[in-house]
């Protein structure tokens, strides 16, 4: 009986120093939550091929002899969140010729058609002058959890 009661104590203590001995798996470090953040979206007029000679007015302009139309897009971040990333057209309608015309518009090297007019951490303004073929647009941005 005795051997079984040191048996039992010497696997018991075997146990209790391999569990003791196996690092911590638990991370010391905060992971910060984010995810994208869309705005309501705006459906662009159809400008294809519309000729550009004569209109020229608050809302409406040429650039490199195509015609556009000025939006205003607007993304905020929800309570408890603040924005991280930069803030970006996103293309909502996935029919062939909004993308034709999305990728055409060409909004991240466009930056006299598209640029931020007003931002904080919650919330962002962008003016984006689009043409072509119509599609449904809207502003994006990261956002990280306060």
């Amino acid at each position: 009986m005795k051997n079984h009661k040191v048996t039992a104590l010497l696997i018991v203590l075997l146990i209790s120093g391999t569990i003791i001995s196996f690092p911590s798996f638990k991370s010391d470090s905060k992971t910060q939550d984010s995810q994208i953040c869309y705005g309501p979206s705006v459906t662009t007029d159809n400008l294809h091929n519309s000729p550009c000679a004569g209109v020229h007015t608050t809302d409406y302009g040429c650039y490199a002899n195509s015609l556009f139309k000025k939006y205003t897009l607007t993304v905020s971040a929800p309570a408890g969140w603040h924005f991280t990333g930069q803030p970006y057209v996103n293309l909502v309608s996935q029919d062939q010729d909004a993308k034709d015309g999305f990728t055409w518009n060409n909004f991240p090297g466009a930056h006299d058609r598209f640029f931020i007019t007003q931002q904080n951490p919650n919330s962002i303004v962008a003016t984006c002058w689009a043409g072509s073929h119509p599609m449904e647009i809207n502003l994006a941005c990261e956002a990280t959890q306060n």
